[in-house]
């Protein structure tokens, strides 16, 4: 399983949803996962023959890299992503790769917040010995691959088991409901069908 660690940072996205007056539901076709691995597989392979052919796009122009043969998996088509940190107004992203080595790469994804990016290159010049002993105070190593594929798992097993644990309370409880119905309780000359008359 392909995993892609995330952080997201805290400002509420305020996108506005406009609706017409009437549905477009498409029908979407099941299709097998098979199916969609075979058909990215093709639109590779033809992507691979234009260029060999010597046709010119606007993509290839952008995609200078020699066509190499890729083998599309199932985590290919439907990646995992892991919130690892949610950063809040003020806080910076990147300083650990910095400091500490081996660092798992990470990307950012903004939920509409303003970011500001500065070049590592001219931190490092720029940097005084109070910043850095002060980064090296707040900052902590990311936790590598292993950790997050055991979190994750955990995570997932947790998510199954609550949902049996509620669909069976919520099973008994309408069970009970139900049974309560039947066994309503009766009032003096009230006719029961399973007792007789009271």
């Amino acid at each position: 399983m392909l995993v892609n660690k995330v952080f997201q940072n805290s400002a509420v996205d305020t996108g506005a949803y406009l609706s017409s007056g009437f549905s477009k539901k498409r029908k979407e076709t099941k299709t097998s996962l098979a199916d969609k691995i075979a058909q990215k597989e093709k639109e590779l392979q033809h992507k691979m023959s234009t260029q060999a052919e010597g046709r010119k796009t606007i993509v290839n122009e952008y995609d200078n890299r020699p066509p190499s043969r890729l083998v599309l998996t199932e985590a290919d088509l439907h990646p995992v992503f892991i919130v690892v940190q949610v950063l809040e107004k003020g806080q910076y992203f990147g300083i650990s790769n910095l400091i500490y080595q081996d660092q798992p790469s990470m990307s950012v994804i903004s939920n509409g917040a303003e970011c500001i990016m500065i070049s590592k290159k001219f931190f490092m010049e720029k940097k005084t010995d109070a910043t850095m002993r002060s980064i090296y105070q707040s900052e902590s190593p990311f936790p590598n691959d292993e950790t997050l594929q055991r979190q994750l798992q955990e995570y997932v097993n947790w998510q199954s088991q609550r949902k049996r644990i509620y669909d069976r309370i919520v099973g008994r409880l309408s069970d009970r409901q139900i049974k309560r119905k039947q066994f309503a309780p009766q009032f003096q000359g009230q006719y029961s069908f399973r007792t007789g008359p009271t």
